[in-house]
Formats: C-alpha cells, structure tokens, sequence
C-alpha cells in the first residue's frame, strides 16, 4: 500500500497543553489522559508541535469520557481566548475584517493542519463557511468538531467586541438529548447530521471590523507563513479519503452512487 494511503495528516497540537491544563483544573489527571494516545506532555513545548489528526482527535474523546462529560468539546471551546491558536490565529487577529480573517484562514491553513478542509467559496454570496477534516471515517472526531467551531465563533465574538451569533450551524453527525445549550451558545439554529458541516453568517457581520487588526502584523505573518508553506510537502489526500468525502456529501441527496463518485473522481 503506497504512503499516501496509509499516511495520517497531521494537525497542529496547541489545544492539548490547553486541554491538559482545563482537565487538571477539573481534577483530572491530565497525564493518564494523554498516555493513552501515547502523547508525551515534556514533547509538546512550543507553538509548533505537530501531532497526527487521529491522536489529537482521540485526547479529545477520551477527556470526554474522563470528564463524563459527553459535550467536552462544545465546553471547552467556550474557554479559550483567541490568542491561543498560535500563527494562524495571529493571522486571523491581524485581518482588517471578519471577512478576511476567514478568507486567511483558508487561505494559510496548511501552515495549522494538513488534515482541515475550509471552503469560503460561498462565503462572499451566502455566508457560508464550511470546515471539514480530512480523516479516515473510523476517526472518532465529534468532541473536536464541537470543540473547532464553538473556538472559532467564541474568538470571533472576542475579537470584533459584537455579540456574534452565526445564522446557522451545522454538524455532520446526529445528537440526542436536549440541544438548548447548543442553541443558547450559537444564537441561532443548530443542525445535527447535516450533509455538510460549517457556519453561515449574516453578509452584514462579514464586514464587521476586527479590534486587533493591524495591517503592518499581518503582512509579516503572511509572509512567514508563505516561507512556511515553501518548506512544506505537497499535499496528499488519498483516493480513500476524497471517496469518503463525496459519498458523505451525497448521502443525503441520494446521490452517493458508485457511477456519480467515479465520475467525479475522473
């Protein structure tokens, strides 16, 4: 089997420090959850440290099983400041609008994750901004996809001062149970099992100025994470992995057909 069909992408590991510190403040130890997916707390020094997806995503399910606390992820993406997120979330603090920040995130995300998919092609029409990782589907990845969008609208409601509340959001993935909180946090609907998961905003909020923006920042981080990219690998997504993803997309849709994927595929 060739490399690039057994490679796991790799995600960058500054949440789990950040983790590992919220589970000891919740009498947790924070060392036995990590030794569990085989991650050395003393190797996660510094703002680069990669980790494969699938680690990361586990020290998320296992702090929710420790914590028992079955919405781990959407609690502690309601923590973090938005200073946290390391170069790329600098790029986002340094963009002039809410609109750039998240055309930047797309734009420079391989800098933070082979593993993430952003797409902002319907952002400038519709709002849309859609967030998908690139894993196999037996990665268990619910805590951090609740965890991922609850940071990003939590950091964007610090950084533009503005009681931000998204027009939608979506999750790929059915939940049970009472769902206020989800929808108290958001502000607005929430949908579980969509076809496709992501936010939408209102067109208005797109051009909401960010308080930390700063022009002459932003083109030295650019340019950083330009060098950055040079240096990296081109990136791989295995033929396993884009036919997971199109048969999800089209599931709902009932066009997760052999000849429609195929066609697509070339």
């Amino acid at each position: 089997m060739s490399k690039s069909t057994t490679q796991m992408p790799m995600h960058m590991a500054m949440w789990i420090p950040l983790l590992a510190l919220y589970l000891r403040k919740a009498g947790v130890n924070e060392k036995s959850v990590l030794s569990k997916v085989g991650v050395d707390p003393r190797a996660l020094k510094g703002e680069d440290v990669r980790l494969p997806f699938d680690k990361i995503a586990k020290v998320f399910e296992i702090a929710a099983d420790a914590t028992r606390d079955d919405r781990f992820g959407f609690h502690f993406g309601q923590t973090l400041k938005a200073r946290d997120a390391a170069i790329i979330g600098y790029v986002g603090l340094s963009s002039p609008t809410l609109l750039d920040a998240l055309v930047n995130m797309e734009r420079y995300r391989r800098v933070f994750s082979d593993s993430v998919d952003i797409d902002t092609s319907e952002l400038r029409d519709t709002g849309s901004f859609y967030w998908t990782f690139m894993a196999p589907a037996k990665v268990l990845r619910r805590q951090f996809h609740e965890f991922s969008i609850t940071n990003l609208v939590n950091a964007f409601r610090q950084v533009t001062g503005r009681d931000l509340k998204p027009e939608a959001v979506a999750f790929p993935y059915p939940r049970g149970g009472d769902l206020k909180d989800y929808v108290r946090f958001f502000g607005c609907e929430v949908e579980f099992g969509a076809k496709r998961p992501g936010l939408r905003f209102k067109l208005r909020d797109l051009d909401l100025p960010l308080r930390t923006s700063d022009d002459r920042l932003l083109e030295i981080l650019r340019q950083h994470c330009r060098i950055v990219l040079d240096g990296r690998e081109p990136e791989q997504t295995s033929l396993l992995q884009q036919v997971e993803r199109l048969v999800v997309d089209r599931l709902t849709a009932d066009q997760a057909k052999l000849d429609v994927v195929a066609s697509e595929l070339g």
